[in-house]
């Protein structure tokens, strides 16, 4: 990290706030078995397999003030009172996936590209003043013949040059800076291709396949340019059928991907398990799992068959018949655990009708074929 400018080495002087360390694993991700890790790798592996970030929580709980002509981060907790800087919500809006689906040109449906960058978060250089706030320390090490590690007593003081994970403002920085370059790149870009991204994630789109491979070529060199790194060998260039966040495009439509079955039928036992055996609070609690669901089936409400709108309605009631005073739990509910089961089903199991490109859907919802 040193070497490639993530990290610099600073004086304990210059360290504001000296976080914890976090070792993050590429590889265990999702409920599946955990790979293997072994205790010697090579540093080429090391840095295959894992992410070196800090704990930013203590980042997160301070308020930027003003003080006079200059800018002060301090303690929410003693903030009150304090006039506090205009910055703007880490929370505010962002387009999703689906916003991005949603308003896709037709033109574009017929072959698929996705680029892919390498620590994206990493390329994007954090301001001098602001380093100090993102402090870790390291201690030197070796490992003695029975394998413990010991300490040498020499430590070091880093500080992150780049934006750090965990912080609460790198999505909507780094969202920014990627979707000006990309505005910078089209403005030059002679080529019939449509280029979007949500965070790291780049999908492109043309009519033909040389003109889509061209623009992926063109679009990582100018990338490359600004100091991302794009991983050539897992992008994928010119295809009729992708991933993209969790969605399946298929030329000209798409739609969630599905989960496998069993994995759907456990899903459901488990959670209706849940919902009919809370000890205590338990209209509370019912209320507050049926909200949680009836969400998660809400933002795939324009895949739903009339079936399905039906089942979801059903959910709404029973949110209705929880939120009256006086209400008592549910103990026996034959037509929720149906209308559970079967929007599970429906919305985990790949039973989703596919949605057309471009035919003028609503603002949530594309167009059934």
């Amino acid at each position: 990290m040193y070497r490639e400018g993530k990290v610099e080495l600073i004086p304990a002087a210059d360290a504001i706030i000296i976080l914890e360390t976090v070792l993050v694993d590429k590889l265990a991700t999702g409920n599946g078995p955990k790979p293997p890790r072994p205790y010697h790798l090579p540093d080429a592996d090391l840095k295959k397999r894992y992410r070196v970030t800090v704990d930013a929580r203590p980042v997160n709980n301070l308020q930027l003030t003003v003080a006079g002509n200059n800018f002060q981060w301090v303690p929410r907790s003693v903030s009150s009172g304090m006039p506090k800087a205009d910055l703007e919500s880490p929370n505010q809006h962002q387009q999703g996936p689906i916003d991005i689906l949603n308003n896709w040109p037709s033109f574009a449906t017929t072959f698929y590209g996705r680029l892919d960058l390498s620590d994206a978060f990493y390329s994007i250089s954090i301001p001098e003043r602001v380093r100090s706030l993102f402090c870790f320390r390291t201690t030197c090490t070796v490992m003695d013949d029975t394998g413990n590690l010991n300490s040498l007593g020499d430590s070091f003081l880093w500080r992150l040059c780049r934006l750090p994970q965990g912080w609460t403002y790198p999505p909507l920085i780094f969202t920014r800076a990627l979707s000006h370059l990309l505005y910078l790149f089209r403005a030059q870009c002679k080529l019939r291709v449509h280029i979007d991204h949500y965070q790291d994630d780049l999908l492109l789109g043309a009519a033909d396949e040389k003109t889509l491979n061209q623009c992926i070529e063109d679009l990582s060199d100018f990338l490359e340019g600004y100091g991302f790194v794009v991983n050539r060998q897992k992008s994928t260039y010119a295809t009729k059928s992708l991933r993209f966040c969790g969605y399946v495009l298929d030329g000209p439509t798409y739609k969630p991907e599905g989960s496998q079955q069993e994995l759907v039928k456990g899903l459901a036992e488990s959670a209706l398990h849940e919902f009919f055996h809370y000890k205590r609070n338990i209209p509370l609690r019912q209320l507050k799992w049926l909200r949680s669901w009836a969400g998660k089936f809400q933002y795939y409400r324009g895949w739903l068959a009339p079936e399905g709108v039906s089942n979801l309605k059903l959910f709404f009631a029973r949110i209705k018949a929880l939120q009256a005073e006086g209400a008592r739990p549910i103990t026996d509910d034959e037509s929720l655990c149906t209308a559970f089961t079967r929007l599970t089903e429906m919305v985990f199991g790949g039973r989703l009708p596919a949605l057309h490109f471009g035919l003028g859907g609503s603002s949530t919802t594309g167009v059934l074929l």
